[in-house]
């Protein structure tokens, strides 16, 4: 069992919301999102080395107003899950990308959040 999923069910159920989150360990990269939740979700959040894998299965997963919300450390993932998105998602209203920078010993770390809200028409 991955080490991450006990905590992170842990605390869902402790903030009162395990009735409305899903959580579960799966290769979602390879094996895409289980199809029993195709239509249901609200939203999507995807942290993986290569998003785009799994965008066409989450795209699935949505309803017809649901948002996907993917974080991505090098543009080059941000410019992949974007070509992804657009051939995956018909009626798509908007496609935002946020970069965001943090430091830390001279360092500068940047995350890019790419979020797409879709309508279905």
């Amino acid at each position: 069992m991955n080490t991450c999923f006990s905590p992170c069910r842990d605390d869902f159920e402790r903030i009162g919301i395990s009735s409305l989150v899903t959580a579960g360990v799966r290769d979602i990269q390879g094996e895409g999102f289980p199809e029993e939740f195709a239509g249901l979700a609200d939203a999507v959040f995807l942290d993986l080395p290569q998003p785009w894998l799994a965008i066409p299965s989450a795209a699935k997963m949505l309803r017809h107003d649901g948002t996907l919300c993917s974080f991505s450390p090098c543009i080059e993932q941000v410019q992949r899950s974007c070509e992804t998105m657009q051939s995956n998602f018909t009626g798509t209203s908007r496609f935002s990308s946020f970069m965001c920078y943090a430091t830390n010993d001279n360092f500068i770390y940047a995350l890019t959040k790419v979020l797409c809200k879709c309508l279905f028409m």
